[in-house]
């Protein structure tokens, strides 16, 4: 009797049949080998190995070159006191880069900036004369300018007797026999000593009309006549002879004709007087006679 089986148990029965009938022995087929890559992929892109830059600044306008030659031609001039990023160093050439461009540069106008965890405190210095600030650590560099005594500046390094700083007129090397760790201290100002309280003008008064002589003594020309009781300012004095300033000028004038009290006016007496002249106006002629002279000065 033939059975009747649906579907799938249909196939299962033949495929058992067919083995069984046949005589054949059963095996499983193998499975396929898994496709496996022989090396596992990169996590990420290669990154290709760049040198790290060394941040330089110039210590004067300095050209930026094609090449590192003297005969190269001038991309720029980088001004002194710029930062620069150093690329490369070619003997006594450094690639740097510079506000994009990028070319080559002498080293010797070229600087390592300061650490950055130096604080001011530990590098500041001072100038104990003007010193010369210069381009390079010797006095055959140029010099970039004059920091004067008592300037602060910051001490970046040492070399031999020179020392690399920044200054108040840029960054170069200096004398460091000239520098010193404190402050030196300002030299007080000598205190002035207090005047001496002027002492009060002499004066005098002209007893009589008064020849004022260009010096002391009758030798001397007459500049001008001294009204009788003008008040007039006694400079100094001389061997009777006194010096005065009057309303005819500075000059020499008899003291014996100088009082300290205003005389009384008399307005009669025009000719002027002097110690040293004779007080008779008569004079022995020289036949023997008497003769009469006027009075002069």
């Amino acid at each position: 009797m033939k059975l009747k089986i649906p579907g799938r148990t249909a196939a299962l029965a033949l495929a058992m049949t067919m083995t069984v009938g046949t005589g054949a022995q059963a095996y499983a087929a193998p499975v396929a080998a898994s496709q496996v890559p022989s090396a596992l992929p990169a996590t990420g892109p290669a990154i290709k190995s760049v040198k790290s830059s060394v941040a330089k600044r110039t210590t004067a306008n300095l050209r930026l070159r094609a090449k590192s030659t003297l005969q190269s031609s001038t991309l720029r001039v980088i001004p002194n006191g710029a930062k620069v990023a150093v690329l490369d160093t070619k003997g006594s050439w450094d690639k740097v880069r510079y506000s994009g461009m990028t070319g080559w540069s002498h080293n010797s106008y070229l600087h390592a900036l300061a650490s950055a965890s130096k604080t001011p405190s530990q590098t500041a210095r001072y100038t104990t004369a003007n010193l010369n600030l210069r381009a390079g650590a010797g006095t055959n560099h140029l010099s970039l300018g004059v920091i004067p005594q008592g300037g602060k500046v910051t001490l970046h390094r040492v070399s031999g007797n020179w020392a690399q700083v920044t200054s108040s007129k840029g960054s170069g090397w200096v004398s460091r026999l000239y520098l010193s760790s404190s402050a030196q201290p300002s030299i007080p100002k000598k205190q002035e000593k207090p005047s001496s309280p002027k002492q009060s003008q002499k004066y005098a008064y002209a007893s009589a009309f008064l020849n004022l002589r260009a010096g002391a003594g009758t030798s001397h020309r007459s500049i001008g006549v001294i009204p009788k009781g003008e008040k007039v300012a006694v400079l100094a004095t001389s061997r009777g002879w006194s010096k005065v300033r009057s309303s005819k000028g500075t000059g020499w004038s008899s003291s014996a004709y100088l009082v300290s009290k205003a005389p009384d006016s008399n307005k009669h007496e025009t000719t002027p007087v002097e110690r040293d002249k004779p007080q008779s106006e008569h004079q022995i002629s020289p036949t023997g006679g008497s003769a009469r002279y006027a009075k002069t000065n």
